[in-house]
């Protein structure tokens, strides 16, 4: 991880079912800047478009949706539509697109997704859900190259089925258990619904200087705090405001170049050795691999700090590039046009 800071592990949010998250893999792997390096873009960046609104999911979950509801039947061919709303950007990058080949892959794909989801006992289809996420696809192909609006699709998505089943009830399928306030997600242990915490859920609270908390974040996802008392707040310290949360859990500074860190964790550009932050490596020997600045990257064969490569150099991960974005083996400028989400492959 590039920047030094806490090693924090990518937030894992449970989609509803292993089938809706395949439906996700297009976009998601457009969006690998985000989960293979520490860089991440900043809040503020955004596409040539300027995004417009990504709609939220509805029904559960506390999201609101202006968006009009979709009813299962519908829900392929609407999908299929604001999908490959993609085919000017495909263009503009370069890639081969055609609107009927795009529609019909995708809705097929879709539709064997809906009726394999609501095959499963338990498992209801959300129509207001389904309305944003609808919407949010078609934003996201639109805007091009807004990677807020692609990160932003699996919350979008995230509630089209739900399960009904709640915590302790009797169970066939993970996916017929319902959510459970607090859990990271439920799953189906020995017939029962039952919350598991594996996982860390991602906080988009952000504490405040001297506030509570129980997690430390970063733009790949948040880790728990290393208190020994209950958290009183479920609230992150981000280390995007220069905070992270302490084993007292409460949100403090980050430690800088010269300062103890006693907790293990620094301010961007700098490492914890032993227990003194120090000051990042722009080349040179990366054997934790979080010693690199944030303009260089901690190179796996060689195990050293590498300027980071810009636009159009050979790359195998996203933390090589300048643009924090390596797709098909180049370094580019994020787009959600692919060689497979222009032809409407969404298994790929």
């Amino acid at each position: 991880m590039n920047g030094g800071g806490v090693n924090v592990r990518g937030g894992v949010r449970r989609l509803r079912g292993s089938a809706w998250r395949a439906l996700n893999v297009a976009l998601l792997i457009l969006a690998a800047a985000s989960l293979a390096g520490c860089k991440g873009k900043s809040e503020n960046d955004a596409g040539d478009d300027g995004g417009g609104g990504s709609g939220g999911s509805g029904g559960s979950g506390g999201h609101t949706t202006t968006a009009i509801p979709v009813a299962a039947a519908s829900f392929g061919q609407s999908f299929a539509t604001a999908f490959c709303a993609i085919g000017p950007c495909c263009q503009r990058e370069g890639y081969a697109f055609t609107q009927s080949s795009c529609e019909t892959a995708v809705k097929a794909y879709v539709d064997a997704v809906v009726s394999a989801e609501l095959q499963a006992e338990g498992v209801v289809f959300d129509e207001a859900a389904a309305g944003g996420c609808v919407e949010a696809y078609g934003a996201a192909t639109k805007a091009c190259t807004n990677q807020q609006l692609g990160d932003a699709l699996d919350d979008a998505c995230e509630h089209v089925f739900r399960g009904t089943v709640p915590e302790g009830g009797a169970c066939t399928a993970n996916d017929a258990c319902a959510d459970v306030p607090g859990a990271s997600y439920v799953e189906c242990d020995t017939g029962v619904c039952k919350p598991q915490s594996d996982f860390l859920a991602s906080p988009t609270v952000h504490a405040k200087l001297g506030e509570a908390c129980a997690y430390t974040c970063a733009e790949s996802g948040c880790s728990a705090g290393s208190g020994t008392t209950t958290p009183q707040s479920t609230a992150g310290c981000w280390q995007n405001d220069g905070l992270y949360c302490t084993r007292a859990l409460v949100c403090a500074p980050l430690p800088k170049v010269g300062e103890a860190c006693p907790e293990y964790v620094c301010a961007a550009d700098s490492y914890c050795s032993g227990s003194i932050c120090m000051a990042g490596v722009s080349t040179g020997p990366c054997p934790n691999y979080n010693e690199c600045v944030h303009t260089s990257y901690c190179d796996d064969a060689t195990r050293s700090c590498i300027p980071v490569k810009a636009n159009g150099a050979a790359c195998n991960q996203s933390n090589e590039c300048l643009s924090d974005n390596c797709q098909e083996k180049v370094c580019r400028e994020w787009s959600v046009a692919s060689a497979a989400s222009c032809a409407g492959l969404l298994d790929d």
